[in-house]
């Protein structure tokens, strides 16, 4: 589907980032309608020009800094798509805790998942994380962390207040929380004291997933979003892009479609290109674990901050609980 922009009238505080980025003040402007509520994203026109601005929130400065100093340093063959140098030789501008960015426009449609658009993705995100692969980090650049105290904490939230927790998601329609709540606990606790290889740590852009992947002629054309790149152990990330681009490619064939050779050549591919030894059960157990931790992120901002802003994901993830024991089950 095509990225939908709609019109707006320039504010003060986007007319002040105009001025401190030396931008012609003629841009007429658009922003992108999207349910993010970490960032907003504008597209800047005037005459034939075209440019994409990025306004976002930031908690660790230091970290983004250090994300937007690694992409000046070193020209990256692939496809990340990478921030406009401006005054001073600067990727980024920080501006009342958020960091703006600017890129070129790029014209084209969100991941849809036909043959063509799959093939081509699988094969740049092996590429992308194999350059990746090749860039000394810092090891304070930013990382994540699984299984850890604030997660236990959630955990035992969901067993002690399960009621309370169902009426969350309430607004959310043909979706009831506790329905899958077993399946969350059962899951959680059973990776919890399980051993995963996941591989080496490296930098990784750990969101790959159909709205972060603009595609040109079938073939990709940009990764998207610069703040999901992270020092960590390659194969979580991997693990969750495969899934999501996966699920969305079988959602094109109305008669299933046998989707283990799909499996088996990703896991061939990224073994080979990355050096790895992955197999079916791996990937399921890397997978699991981000969903799982992008599901006690929804609740713990639900639990201590009452933010509901991403209960919507909620579903999504559920369902992407089930997807990744259809799609990596060993035994199917």
């Amino acid at each position: 589907s095509k990225i939908k922009f709609k019109r707006k009238k320039k504010n003060k505080f986007i007319i002040k980032i105009i001025e401190k980025l030396g931008l012609n003040k003629q841009f007429d402007f658009y922003n992108i309608i999207s349910k993010n509520p970490n960032s907003e994203i504008y597209k800047l026109s005037f005459l034939d020009k075209k440019l994409i601005l990025k306004v976002e929130k930031i908690t660790k400065t230091k970290n983004i800094i250090k994300i937007f100093d690694i992409l000046k340093k070193h020209k990256l063959d692939c496809k990340i798509h990478k921030p406009i140098f401006f005054k001073k030789g600067k990727n980024y501008l920080i501006y009342k805790k958020k960091i703006i960015t600017l890129y070129p426009y790029l014209d084209g449609t969100l991941f849809s998942g036909n043959k063509k658009q799959f093939n081509s993705t699988v094969n740049e995100i092996i590429n992308t994380f194999y350059v990746f692969s090749k860039i000394k980090l810092d090891n304070n650049l930013n990382n994540l962390r699984y299984f850890n105290k604030n997660e236990n904490k959630i955990i035992k939230n969901i067993i002690k207040n399960e009621k309370k927790i169902e009426l969350l998601f309430k607004n959310q329609k043909n979706f009831t929380f506790s329905k899958y709540s077993d399946l969350i606990l059962s899951e959680w606790k059973r990776l919890k004291k399980k051993k995963i290889y996941s591989g080496k740590k490296q930098l990784v852009h750990f969101d790959i997933h159909p709205h972060n992947l603009l595609m040109k002629k079938n073939k990709v054309a940009g990764i998207l979003d610069l703040s999901s790149l992270k020092n960590m152990p390659v194969g979580y990330a991997l693990s969750y892009s495969f899934l999501k681009i996966l699920r969305q490619h079988l959602s094109n064939y109305k008669i299933k479609k046998n989707y283990k050779p799909l499996v088996n050549n990703f896991i061939k591919k990224i073994n080979k290109k990355l050096k790895l030894k992955f197999n079916k059960e791996i990937i399921h157990d890397l997978a699991m674990t981000e969903i799982l931790r992008r599901i006690l992120i929804i609740l713990k901002r639900n639990i201590y901050s009452n933010d509901h802003t991403l209960n919507h994901i909620m579903p999504v993830l559920i369902n992407n609980v089930i997807e990744c024991r259809i799609l990596f089950n060993e035994k199917k």
